[in-house]
């Protein structure tokens, strides 16, 4: 749709223009629902950075769970865009490493974005210190096999406490339908 909007550009509308509209209709006009997380479902982390600051998001079967961001200290903003993505990352792991026992990772580092991690190791870091943090993040994963027995234990109190939010939330909700031409109330929440 935004090739219909450049200068010079003759105004047609096809069927690719009207499934782009109504897809982009539909993201704007539903709620964003947060779902609760399954641990026995894998996790996946969406990193993102800027000049500003960075962002991260908690993923499952393609549902948001969970959002993060941060600004950059002043210091950060000169920062060269790997180190950046991988302070993202690193910003992911320490928040949300109770999630985190294995992970998937993906960034948008243009193409080839499964090797910006690699490349940006192998290249020598600006900032070294990440990558410590970074692996004391992913030996996480030997002390929750040395305490099995207690991370069954936690597993099976989640999972009550997780039915009990889920059937509370689905009395909750209710689908709602509308006709052109009806009023509604709208509360916007800050």
């Amino acid at each position: 749709m935004t090739q219909l909007l450049k200068k010079d550009k003759k105004f047609e509308w096809t069927d690719k223009c009207e499934e782009s509209f109504q897809q982009l209709k539909l993201r704007l006009t539903s709620a964003p629902i947060l779902i609760m997380p399954d641990i026995t479902k894998p996790f996946d982390i969406y990193c993102d950075a800027s000049k500003i600051g960075l962002g991260c998001v908690l993923m499952q079967e393609g549902k948001v769970i969970s959002y993060l961001s941060r600004q950059l200290k002043q210091h950060e903003q000169n920062y060269p865009t790997h180190d950046l993505k991988l302070a993202a990352v690193v910003l992911a792991l320490k928040v949300w490493r109770h999630y985190l026992m294995e992970f998937s990772y993906n960034n948008d580092y243009q193409a080839g974005s499964e090797m910006a991690t690699f490349e940006a190791r192998t290249e020598g870091s600006a900032y070294p210190s990440n990558w410590s943090e970074v692996e004391k993040a992913k030996s996480l994963d030997q002390m929750f096999f040395e305490k099995q027995e207690k991370v069954h234990q936690i597993r099976e109190y989640l999972k009550t406490a997780q039915s009990r939010q889920k059937s509370y939330a689905d009395k909750r909700r209710r689908e709602m339908t509308f006709e052109i031409g009806d009023f509604v109330y709208l509360k916007v929440s800050p």
